[in-house]
């Protein structure tokens, strides 16, 4: 079974990148907790997917293509890293799907 986001507010009103200084957490589109060590760029997958890395755009063929626009990246000058596809220094995310997804199920009455 295959549980997917639709690209939800990134259709709706757009997701814009935002500026994270070190030390500073974001809950990017309610799925991601990022934490940054550096200072970060975190915006969508959308219109940044040909300046992955080759190893990176090859893993992105294993997520199913309606999932992808969302995703976040990190625009760090001229590169771009999916840290959800390889380890971004100084970045830490965690996943908020399989939280909410209980809560959405009445199996946890509270998030953290």
């Amino acid at each position: 079974m295959l549980f997917m986001r639709e690209p939800g507010e990134l259709l709706r009103a757009g997701l814009a990148g935002e500026m994270l200084a070190p030390g500073e957490q974001l809950v990017w589109d309610g799925r991601f907790e990022i934490t940054t060590e550096r200072v970060a760029v975190i915006a969508p997958l959308a219109g940044h997917a040909a300046q992955l890395p080759p190893a990176q755009r090859a893993a992105l063929r294993a997520i199913p293509a309606r999932a992808r626009a969302a995703l976040p990246v990190v625009l760090d000058g001229a590169a771009v890293a999916c840290p959800l596809l390889e380890e971004a220094p100084g970045l830490t995310i965690r996943s908020l799907v399989r939280e909410r997804l209980l809560a959405a199920c009445g199996v946890v009455v509270r998030e953290r």
